[in-house]
Order: C-alpha cells, then sequence, then structure tokens
C-alpha cells in the first residue's frame, strides 16, 4: 500500500490502508505486544520510511525512539540498515529543529552504528553515512 501511496498520491500516505491492504488500527492493536514481533516491526519500518520521504519527521523521529533498536536484535534481515538510515534522517531533521537532547543522543548513536558497520567491511552502508553526516552537518 505504501508503494501504491507513491506512485498515485494519497490524501494521507503514511496511512498503509487503501486498495492493497487493510493494516492501520486494527491490524496493528492485534499484532503489537510488548516484544515488537517481527511483522510489527516492519510496519513500522515502512512508517519510518514513508516518513523520511514525506517530510514528517516529527512522527518519524517519535516512532524512532519509541523503537529504539528493537529491530537490531532481531538478527537476520537487511531491514536493519534501511530502518537506522530513516529513523537518523527524522532525528538529525528533529535534533535540528527542536534542539532537544533526546534527538541529538540518538541521532549520534545510530550515525555511530552505521559507521562501526562500514568499519567491519559492510559496503552497503558507505553512502548512508554521506546522508547522515550531511543531515548532521546542517
Amino acid at each position: 500500500q505504501g508503494i501504491l501511496n507513491l506512485m498515485y498520491g494519497s490524501e494521507n500516505p503514511l496511512i498503509l490502508s487503501g486498495d492493497a491492504i487493510q493494516c492501520e488500527d486494527a491490524f496493528i492493536a492485534k499484532v503489537q505486544n510488548e516484544h515488537y514481533p517481527r511483522n510489527y516491526l516492519h510496519v513500522l519500518i515502512f512508517k519510518s520510511i514513508m516518513c523520511s520521504f514525506y517530510g514528517n519527521h516529527e512522527l518519524g523521529a517519535k516512532l524512532a525512539l519509541e523503537r529504539g533498536d528493537a529491530y537490531l536484535k532481531k538478527n537476520g534481515t537487511v531491514l536493519v540498515m534501511l530502518d537506522f538510515f530513516h529513523q537518523g534522517i527524522s532525528l538529525f531533521a528533529m535534533s535540528r529543529k527542536t534542539k532537544k537532547r533526546k534527538y541529538i543522543k540518538r541521532a549520534n548513536k545510530i550515525n555511530a552504528t552505521i559507521k562501526s558497520w562500514a568499519k567491519k567491511g559492510n559496503p552497503n552502508v558507505n553512502h548512508f553515512i554521506m546522508f547522515l553526516g550531511a543531515e548532521k552537518a546542517a
């Protein structure tokens, strides 16, 4: 549904319900629990990506702070890298806007984690480092 929202527009592209899927309130209420099951994390990650794309950094940062590094603890997926990148974008944007320490601290932690992945030999995060460096410097 998110891809359809990107392709064809939507009144509210951050709502992940429409022709392809109905996954907002009822779905989230059904799968959400304190342990963040993988399906619920996928929904949150996609919402973070959409927040980053559409510039809704306030919601993106809120989701990032609530979720923290919960997905990092669920090993074995490439979505961890995308999740951290889009969290970083929203958190750096909100740190510029509000100057609040909670955003700055979490954004710097994400930036450091991504840099550590690059130092360990992950070539897929080098462009993330450049983007986040630019966001931090802005």
